[in-house]
């Protein structure tokens, strides 16, 4: 603070303000915006706590220092992930199915294209996994034309008849249906497997692309599709 005095008369002191100046409000400028909020280092703090902890967030900027300007981490758009799951789509056309097995309960695994061996972390065999590879965990069925002919709740007696209807066939469409993503892919003998989860959460398939670098996973996450390197949780 500073005093002074002009023709005799004593002037009284002006507050700094806090913060970084508004003048000389009340609240200690507190209240006040400021286009370039100093670093919490070099602010003189208020001695009110509430006005401080405005103050901070006020001035709070983690992502920026130029100017004190935010800036938010930019995700891509949904659009951007449609778009891709559109190409990846249009790149299955052809693409055979190669195998078809069973995980625990009523998870089921397409494998597409040439297969590799699998080792497991036990030495043994596992089953082989494709260029590309399907997953649903539940709640899936197979269709033809006419009828469903098999679903995740249906008596496993008719699971391996209807699974076989998907091995050796070749892939003639791959989509996506739903506000929440469900998938189906449709072969050339007119036979669809969709994924369609009926429990609470998110839906319950992943597609992993290995061809062409890094594997890819199409996943849903928050009700979206998502694309990842398979570090998120699936199943």
């Amino acid at each position: 603070m500073r005093e002074g005095s002009i023709s005799g008369y004593k002037l009284l002191p002006v507050p700094q303000a806090w913060g970084g100046g508004s003048g000389g409000a009340a609240d200690g400028g507190a209240m006040a915006q400021t286009s370039r909020p100093l670093h919490p280092r070099l602010r003189r703090r208020s001695p009110s706590p509430s006005l401080r902890d405005r103050e901070d967030r006020n001035s709070q900027s983690p992502e920026t220092t130029d100017g004190g300007r935010r800036h938010e981490p930019v995700r891509p758009s949904i659009m951007t992930y449609i778009h891709a799951f559109e190409s990846f789509a249009a790149s299955l056309i052809g693409l055979p199915i190669s195998h078809v097995w069973r995980g625990h309960g009523s998870a089921i695994f397409v494998e597409c294209g040439k297969l590799e061996p699998v080792t497991r972390r036990d030495g043994s065999t596992g089953n082989p996994q494709g260029e590309v590879s399907l997953g649903i965990e539940w709640s899936w069925r197979i269709e033809d034309r006419t009828a469903i002919r098999c679903g995740s709740w249906s008596e496993e007696e008719l699971w391996e008849p209807a699974l076989n209807l998907l091995r050796d066939a070749r892939i003639e469409r791959c989509e996506l249906f739903g506000t929440l993503p469900e998938v189906a892919i449709t072969t050339d003998g007119e036979i669809r497997l969709l994924s369609f989860s009926t429990t609470d959460g998110q839906p319950q398939w992943h597609f992993v692309d290995r061809r062409n670098g890094p594997p890819r996973w199409f996943i849903v996450r928050e009700g979206r599709l998502d694309l990842g390197d398979g570090s998120e949780r699936t199943f």
